[in-house]
């Protein structure tokens, strides 16, 4: 109804929200300490529990990317509190499993200035950002 009346389907911090974007039923959201996903248009959502991906317990940001060039790969960029907890990981089976693909840290004030962004036109062209910008295009 275009944001007249509201229902809360999942409770808690979120940062991020992203959309596949050939199939309206399937919903990634970043929270406090884990991904969760939907795919059944946001009326139920599941935590994401890879081994691909961080400890919970380690997560303190997770910003999520996802493109029309390849609608099943999604990323997802943490900072977190150890060195297995930080870095951008990538899932080519739409959120199912995990893989760490970079290591690199930036400096980010938190949550205020940490962002990422796929390409839709390239999967590979992936952008994040903190105080600096980066991308990689490979």
């Amino acid at each position: 109804d275009g944001g007249l009346n509201w229902t809360n389907v999942n409770g808690g911090a979120k940062y991020d929200l992203a959309f596949n974007p050939m199939d309206h039923n399937i919903m990634y959201t970043s929270g406090y300490k884990n991904i969760q996903r939907s795919l059944d248009n946001g009326k139920t959502w599941a935590v994401i529990n890879s081994s691909g991906l961080p400890l919970a317990d380690d997560v303190v940001w997770c910003r999520l990317g996802v493109t029309n060039a390849n609608p099943n790969i999604v990323f997802a960029w943490y900072l977190g509190t150890s060195a297995n907890s930080f870095g951008l990981f990538k899932s080519s089976d739409a959120g199912v499993n995990w893989r760490k693909v970079n290591a690199q840290t930036i400096g980010a004030q938190a949550g205020y200035d940490f962002v990422l962004a796929v390409s839709p036109f390239d999967s590979n062209l992936v952008f994040c950002g903190g105080q600096d910008l980066y991308f990689s295009n490979t």
